[in-house]
């Protein structure tokens, strides 16, 4: 085996090895979590038929419950990092009185995708969550559901989800 191609077989092996830890890293945060709910919700644009995943989940150690999305059915990229539900209810406690934008959760999400905002304030208007509301406004504009405190007791007493085994 001339020199450069061993020099190539090790490149190729390292970037496995990369790619497998990548893997295993993302794998492991998710271990972190408990998944209490699992869902689809429809878009907010009435142009669009598509559908958003998204999962909400306990996190092992800190017990506080995180959400974040898990599929687009349609184009269009976002993040599927976990949200702090708890900066989420903080977050509408100061907007309870008047009709709001997606951009709000700006300040909540660390992804920079421009999906983000949106496809959360979707999530959370999903009959399953229910923390908004449409607004009178038009169908982007949001307002707190008048009932969260009832809501966010519901989402609290949720029970871990059975977790797949996996066989040796």
């Amino acid at each position: 085996m001339s020199t450069q191609n061993k020099k190539d077989a090790k490149t190729n092996s390292d970037v496995i090895e990369q790619s497998e830890v990548s893997i295993e890293k993302s794998d492991a945060a998710d271990l972190d979590y408990h998944t209490v709910l699992v869902g689809l919700t429809g878009k907010l644009s009435t142009k669009s038929n598509g559908t958003i995943g998204f999962e909400l989940a306990r996190n092992k150690q800190d017990k506080e419950l995180y959400i974040r999305a898990t599929s687009n059915s349609d184009a269009g990229l976002f993040s599927k990092e976990w949200i702090s539900m708890e900066a989420i209810y903080t977050l509408l406690d100061k907007h309870k009185d008047q009709p709001f934008k997606s951009s709000i959760f700006k300040s909540v999400i660390n992804g920079a995708s421009s999906n983000n905002t949106s496809f959360l304030a979707a999530i959370l208007r999903d009959k399953d969550i229910a923390l908004l509301v449409p607004a009178e406004k038009g169908i982007y504009s949001h307002q707190v559901n008048p009932l969260i405190t009832n809501q966010q007791d519901a989402l609290n007493k949720l029970k871990p989800l059975p977790q797949p085994t996996v066989a040796s």
